[in-house]
């Protein structure tokens, strides 16, 4: 089935045939407004109704021009960007945490997160973690710095999008079991991280979220920003 993707702001509105396409008129857009469709007709009515009068034709070659050795296109597919500059997905915000760790399980290890809302969101954290310095422990951290700022600000639902299998694990099958064995694994070993796990679980209880798999180092880009917050986030762990 065909789609069609109309961007209403960007740097050259219009409708596209691809995501390839539309992607390249809407990156670092601010305030891009973009959404695919399944007619030709819904399209045009969305333009219609949101869209506002693409940037000139000559500045728009002098920017690619300029970008032109080093531009790296996201690969992640939103659905449009908000007027806040969030990503948005059915209507649901979502946001791309990891968590980085050096040495991981080592002495001298450093971890840190990385919580991508959009390039050069004010949301974006990439900081070092307090106290045990791992891996799993960055990327529970990541979450619950995530869902702390989505209350905060107001935010009803979330959708988390992450590359760490023990994430989506954890909060899609893991988390009811432990809770109904007292914290114990399926081998009657103490749940690693309990006070973490608690944590998300209660802030669970002021928005509803959303766990979905990314497949890590696959290229898309906004995972990757998360990454890159995470490892310089990493660098000023303090043991």
């Amino acid at each position: 089935m065909s789609k069609f993707y109309a961007v209403a702001r960007g740097w050259q509105t219009g409708i596209y045939k691809t995501w390839s396409e539309c992607q390249k008129h809407v990156f670092q857009f601010p305030h891009a407004s973009f959404k695919k469709f399944e007619s030709e007709e819904e399209a045009k009515e969305f333009i219609e109704k949101n869209g506002v009068t693409s940037i000139p034709k000559l500045k728009q070659v002098k920017r690619v021009a300029k970008t032109k050795t080093k531009l790296n296109l996201p690969v992640c597919e939103p659905d449009k960007i908000n007027e806040f500059g969030l990503i948005m997905k059915d209507g649901v915000p979502v946001v791309y945490t990891d968590g980085a760790c050096s040495n991981n399980g080592s002495f001298g290890s450093k971890a840190g997160i990385g919580v991508y809302w959009g390039d050069d969101h004010k949301w974006n954290i990439s900081a070092p973690i307090t106290g045990r310095a791992t891996n799993n422990v960055a990327e529970y951290t990541a979450i619950i710095f995530a869902m702390e700022k989505a209350i905060s600000e107001g935010l009803s639902s979330l959708l988390i999008r992450t590359d760490s299998r023990l994430i989506i694990s954890s909060m899609n099958l893991w988390i009811r079991k432990w809770k109904q064995n007292d914290w114990k694994t399926y081998e009657g070993n103490d749940v690693k991280n309990r006070d973490l796990l608690e944590r998300i679980d209660e802030l669970k209880k002021q928005i509803h979220v959303l766990f979905e798999k990314v497949h890590g180092h696959s290229g898309d880009y906004c995972n990757d920003q998360a990454d890159k917050l995470a490892k310089e986030g990493a660098k000023l762990y303090v043991g």
